[in-house]
């Protein structure tokens, strides 16, 4: 009878574990006015609906200028309010508004009489009302806007049940063990499992997402882009929670070879079987080293652990060197991209790092974005990095997946003309990114005539169908590459299509 309550509350602990975390990654991102709009601006979506209402002016030849990022950005983020408001139950409906001043409409539409309309704000409700002809399509929405509104309005409630219900069914299942090491370990081996299944979940629904937007065909390119960040964002608890819990339910099921078992005797007596040194201080290293993990991955995200970084750039309008000091666990190379992203003119754009040089080539179609550094001086001359981007022809092998194989032999046997001598330090791998097919590939090899080593990261990503693609890739002195590398990544994952 026991061992069945035991199995019964530790499938629902296993049951109500994940839903914990959904609750709490729902609470921290999607009814989050704040996670949205630094989603917003990090995702460079500002910026791209800037440039989209300036095309537009364009293509209709109408005498206006176009927003700019902060007029959008302020006007989005009010409509982000109001939607965050309504998920939350404050209000019966979104209100939406639209400040045309601000986006600098065109005075051809001022002259309307609806344009007057624009001033105001919009009601959810009654747009649906106008706009949906379908009456089911209409209650279709209208309910799902219901079945939002409820769940951000409880999201709080749901958040506290689930988690009295975790802590309940967890104690409940310990407390039924006859020995303390009985209730110990697999208490200990329920919380191992509890945070791997949560842990593979997370990760394998976040990677499920990613493909499948990845995949669609006829989304813009913006969209794609600020959709990663989201799922990023979103499956982060559980991917985090998942690791937590699942390390310290191994170092508890490990610790738990320290605890002397009790067995009963001939006599039908309990008596300690003695435990060996060996496994004594496994166990109590396995169960330290677990808590020490978990106590420091908490202290850092909390901000109670702070590691102090500093960072030395050059001022090119200055002409002077200013030192940055961060808390950050990052390499002490890491800096700051640009809040704006830069408009190659070419048909895409990216976020490079402060203070960093442009370099254009419009016969090639191609930029660049490299560090400054005094060649003159020994130790600011090892700060060479460079990020370029260029397009490049799709060949055929893309289509029947040979491409990362192809690139593998080309680095082997050195005959890529670019990259001569070049080895590989990781091999090439594709997958599929903000609707590219994407081939990466780390590699080192002799520069110039003096043969000066360098590291270089490629990403060679071309369309899933049809036309040519993009060839970005970065480049520093082997030494320095693990410093220069979290920006560089971070600035090639702005990299986003403005046509």
């Amino acid at each position: 009878m026991r061992l069945l309550a035991r199995i019964i509350l530790g499938a629902l602990f296993l049951g109500v574990l994940p839903l914990f975390l959904i609750s709490q990654a729902t609470r921290s991102t999607l009814l989050d006015s704040i996670f949205w709009k630094q989603t917003l601006k990090a995702s460079g979506t500002y910026q791209e609906i800037a440039t989209q209402i300036s095309s537009m002016q364009e293509s209709m030849r109408m005498p206006s200028d176009p927003p700019t990022e902060e007029e959008v950005q302020g006007v989005v983020e009010s409509n982000v309010e109001n939607i965050i408001d309504f998920a939350h139950g404050k209000t019966p409906s979104i209100s939406l508004v639209l400040k045309p001043d601000e986006l600098h409409v065109p005075t051809i539409f001022r002259q309307m009489p609806e344009f007057a309309l624009l001033y105001q704000p919009i009601n959810s409700n009654i747009l649906i009302q106008q706009t949906i002809k379908d009456p089911k399509q209409k209650e279709s929405v209208l309910q799902i806007l219901s079945i939002i509104q409820f769940v951000g309005s409880k999201a709080d409630m749901f958040w506290l049940v689930f988690l009295v219900s975790s802590i309940v069914f967890f104690l409940g299942f310990t407390s039924l063990g006859d020995s303390f090491r009985s209730k110990f370990q697999p208490s200990a081996l329920l919380l191992f499992a509890g945070g791997l299944l949560s842990l593979l979940a997370a990760v394998a629904t976040k990677q499920l997402l990613t493909n499948m937007i990845s995949g669609m065909q006829n989304l813009p390119p913006w969209v794609v882009g600020i959709t990663t960040p989201i799922l990023q964002g979103f499956f982060l608890p559980g991917i985090l929670g998942g690791s937590v819990v699942t390390v310290l339910g191994l170092s508890g099921f490990l610790g738990a070879l320290a605890i002397p078992q009790k067995k009963p005797d001939m006599k039908g007596k309990s008596t300690s079987t003695s435990v060996s040194p060996k496994r004594k201080a496994l166990g109590c290293i396995a169960l330290g080293g677990g808590v020490l993990l978990v106590l420091l991955f908490l202290g850092i995200k909390s901000g109670a652990v702070k590691i102090n970084l500093s960072a030395t750039r050059n001022d090119t309008k200055s002409g002077t060197t200013t030192t940055n000091s961060k808390t950050s666990s990052a390499p002490s190379g890491k800096a700051e991209l640009v809040d704006t992203p830069y408009n190659s003119g070419f048909g895409w754009s990216i976020r490079y790092p402060k203070g960093w040089e442009v370099i254009q080539s419009k016969a090639q179609k191609a930029a660049g974005f490299k560090k400054p550094f005094n060649p003159n001086d020994p130790k600011d001359k090892e700060n060479l990095a460079l990020l370029a981007i260029e397009p490049i022809t799709k060949p055929a092998e893309v289509d029947t997946g040979e491409a990362a194989g192809i690139i593998s032999d080309l680095i082997k046997t050195g005959k890529i003309a670019s990259a001569p001598n070049s080895k590989i330090v990781e091999e090439p791998a594709e997958d599929m990114w903000n609707g590219f097919i994407r081939i990466q590939a780390l590699l080192d090899y002799q520069y110039g005539p003096q043969k000066i080593p360098m590291r270089q990261l490629r990403w060679h990503l071309y369309p899933k169908s049809g036309g040519n693609g993009y060839f970005l890739y970065t480049q520093t002195y082997p030494g320095k590459f693990s410093v220069f590398r979290p920006i560089l990544e971070e600035a090639m994952n702005t990299f986003i299509l403005t046509k």
